[in-house]
């Protein structure tokens, strides 16, 4: 859905937007960011548990080139990155969350990120965010 992604990221300077909206007859979350020097990010805290392991999915149209990046609580895990296009693609990651992560839905609790490289502006459509869980513990 739409609802919870908040803007984040070391680049401060007001460059980035994010606004529900249609794209393709369909909601969509946009987000752009003009940023070229410091990579900046959307993100999302799934309701997760520690020691389960979750796929984290999103379909992302646009333009620019972005990656998914699970933040476990205690270390990035990255897909490799992805050139948007006016087509949506979907990008999917599978983690496991360590069994002593930070719990709850601020700081550095897990999260889903939608990631931009610093390569230049960012101009994505995101929809059908997705976190299943997997497997979990025996």
């Amino acid at each position: 859905g739409t609802d919870g992604w908040t803007t984040a990221g070391p680049d401060r300077s007001g460059d980035a937007t994010l606004s529900a909206t249609t794209y393709q007859g369909g909601s969509a979350l946009h987000w752009t960011d003009t940023t070229t020097t410091l990579p900046d990010w959307i993100h999302y805290y799934p309701a997760v548990q520690n020691g389960h392991t979750y796929t984290f999915s999103a379909d992302l149209a646009g333009s620019g080139q972005v990656f998914i990046d699970v933040w476990t609580g205690g270390g990035d895990l990255q897909t490799i990155a992805l050139n948007l296009t006016s087509t949506y693609q979907t990008l999917t990651w599978t983690a496991t969350i360590p069994t002593d992560a930070p719990t709850g839905q601020t700081g550095q609790a897990p999260q889903i990120q939608i990631r931009e490289s610093a390569i230049g502006p960012v101009d994505a459509y995101i929809r059908n965010a997705s976190v299943a869980e997997s497997t979990s513990p025996c």
